[in-house]
């Protein structure tokens, strides 16, 4: 999932951002340096040329500190969205909270399904690592899907007898953390342009400073994904992709002769999508790139007649430990839940239409929730749920702020 590792890769070099940007200050101060500069031009014209000539007896910190006290903050949700998306923000959730931990069936992950979503679990259960396919139906998508989390425990009921082994050798040798396996039939034929995949929030973002540093990385991120849609300091946080453009692999088949998802991996086969796909040659590199154009996107769609599986993995973000790892080095791991909260990240694909899901499952971590001491604390997350915005119009979005 392409768009999971982008998201990710943005997050922790803000993080870094915001470490350089305290160390730059404290030398600045050890200096008697004069504060930052201003962040408003409005407050910048009003405001003394000197620091110094406005506040004589304070020290730089104490200067730094005062000045952007009186200053908005960048990111602050009050400046991005009227009274009224307000209170649709603070009525909007991902469903009902999950149990509490101590009755999680698997640990320190649980899945759910949230209600906005129109998903129903159709057969077997909702879980991971069980090496058993659930199957599942919305208004739009209906299939079966498999979820592979790298040394996470199988269920203790509901998974195959050879559950662990096969975990163990898919895993062998890779650096993947992460597999999800969607395979079924669309119900109505969608423009490649108007299936997206990616994460949907219902809460600002902590944590997350440096918007002109953040916008700069976005447009270096959709240099090499054009369908790339971020919004991360709205107050309902939103990132897209292209469907097409994010699956590791895409394999389209005749009814009777789609791969089995319990296999380990897959082979690209995309010649049913026509026109340039025509041929059988197009690699899934090569897939993505196309597909990824929107332009080009808008000339092939996703057909009722053939069965789609869809295979995501990635290596950067831990299911287990809820971080990113992207260098492989402990010291450069960013905590996931500083910067969610208790908001959980989904796997999901979606229409540009409002409430119109192929799939959305919600991964949930126990350190996440902050449960272990009170199982009944209520999330900030967890109110009345209410279906997110179109991807082409997020209403929690501002539109200054839409790369």
């Amino acid at each position: 999932m392409e768009t999971v590792t982008a998201a990710l890769i943005v997050c922790l070099l803000v993080w870094l951002a915001a470490v350089f940007t305290r160390w730059r200050t404290r030398t600045r101060d050890e200096r008697g340096r004069a504060p930052s500069r201003w962040t408003s031009e409005s407050e910048h014209r009003s405001a003394p040329e000197k620091a110094s000539e406005a506040m004589p007896c304070a020290d730089a910190r104490e200067i730094e500190k005062s000045t952007h006290e009186r200053l908005p903050r960048a990111s602050a949700p009050a400046r991005m969205l009227d009274k009224k998306r307000d209170v649709m923000a603070k009525a909007s959730g991902h469903g009902p909270p999950p149990p509490p931990v101590s009755r999680w069936n698997q640990r320190p992950l649980h899945m759910t399904i949230p209600s906005y979503a129109g998903c129903k679990i159709t057969r077997g259960a909702l879980t991971y690592n069980s090496e058993i396919p659930f199957e599942f139906e919305t208004s739009v998508f209906a299939g079966r899907c498999l979820i592979r989390f790298r040394d996470c425990p199988p269920p203790p009921a509901a998974a195959a007898p050879d559950a662990a082994r096969r975990l163990e050798e898919y895993f062998r040798g890779r650096a993947r953390t992460f597999q999800c396996v969607v395979q079924g039939k669309f119900k109505r034929r969608i423009r490649a342009d108007e299936t997206v995949t990616g994460h949907e929030f219902f809460q600002p973002l902590l944590g997350i400073p440096g918007k002109r540093f953040v916008k700069t990385l976005v447009h270096i991120l959709r240099a090499m994904n054009p369908s790339l849609r971020m919004s991360l300091f709205a107050r309902k946080p939103q990132v897209w992709t292209f469907l097409g453009a994010s699956a590791q692999v895409i394999s389209i088949d005749t009814p009777g002769d789609e791969p089995d998802i319990t296999r380990g991996s897959f082979e690209e086969n995309n010649s049913k999508f026509g026109g340039a796909f025509a041929s059988g040659r197009l690699t899934s590199a090569q897939r993505r790139r196309l597909l990824a154009d929107v332009k080009k996107a808008k000339q092939y769609s996703f057909s009722t007649d053939d069965v789609y599986t869809f295979d995501f993995y990635q290596h950067v973000f831990d299911p287990k430990t809820f971080t990113l790892n992207i260098l492989g080095l402990d010291a450069f791991r960013v905590d996931v839940a500083r910067h969610v909260g208790d908001q959980p990240p989904q796997i999901m694909a979606r229409t540009s239409r409002p409430g119109e899901y192929l799939f959305c499952f919600c991964m949930w971590h126990e350190r996440a929730l902050a449960r272990e001491t009170n199982d009944e604390r209520p999330s900030r997350a967890h109110t009345s749920p209410s279906p997110p915005a179109s991807p082409r119009n997020p209403r929690g979005a501002s539109s200054k702020l839409r790369f």
